[in-house]
């Protein structure tokens, strides 16, 4: 079941935050009546390279909320862990590189994830301050049932959405680029994560 007014929360906080940008058509916006689990699947067809493990998962509400509460401190729950689209690397269990949305510069119909050169090593040098943030690895596979096992050295947890697709393929493009760039293919587990359920009727 979803939860109609964390739509809201999220869709007013974009909008009033540094993100109001994406809600141009330049970025490609959507908006979404029903949940489509089809396309949710082409993405990750689309977006899928042969060298590097890669598994896709659908998340709810309930799910999302509970993911957003892992931060003890409110106002970074409600500028970081409600964006639509966040990258997040784990070295084992522990959070060493995060990027979203609203901390990538705009372009001409896209976002910048390269700002900075921060996908100029690996991992990424982090976009968003990790001070007290509360998430590890173990903490995100208890509530999107991901696997238990840390039999790799990195995994890469990507949120991302059919709202704005555009955006969303080119950072899943941006984290598997800089993957094969380092040729750190063995080392890395990604998992793309769907939030399209939160935003559905959240115009």
């Amino acid at each position: 079941m979803r939860i109609k007014p964390l739509a809201f929360i999220i869709v007013a906080a974009l909008l009033l935050s540094g993100c109001t940008a994406i809600f141009s058509t330049l970025y490609g916006v959507r908006n979404l009546k029903t949940f489509e689990p089809e396309k949710c699947e082409k993405f990750a067809s689309y977006v899928k390279r042969e060298n590097i493990s890669l598994s896709a998962h659908v998340s709810d509400s309930v799910q999302f909320d509970a993911y957003r509460l892992l931060s003890p401190d409110t106002t970074w729950q409600k500028q970081t862990l409600i964006q639509p689209i966040q990258m997040l690397y784990f070295h084992h269990d522990t959070l060493v590189s995060m990027h979203i949305n609203c901390y990538a510069p705009g372009k001409l119909t896209s976002l910048d994830w390269n700002f900075d050169n921060r996908f100029g090593e690996f991992p990424p040098k982090t976009a968003v301050p990790l001070d007290d943030n509360g998430l590890s690895y173990r903490k995100l596979q208890q509530i999107y049932q991901l696997p238990e096992s840390l039999d790799t050295e990195y995994q890469i947890v990507i949120f991302w959405t059919n709202m704005i697709r555009r955006i969303s393929k080119d950072a899943v493009n941006t984290a598997l680029d800089n993957i094969e760039k380092f040729h750190r293919e063995a080392d890395c587990k990604v998992f793309l994560i769907n939030n399209d359920q939160l935003f559905i009727g959240a115009e």
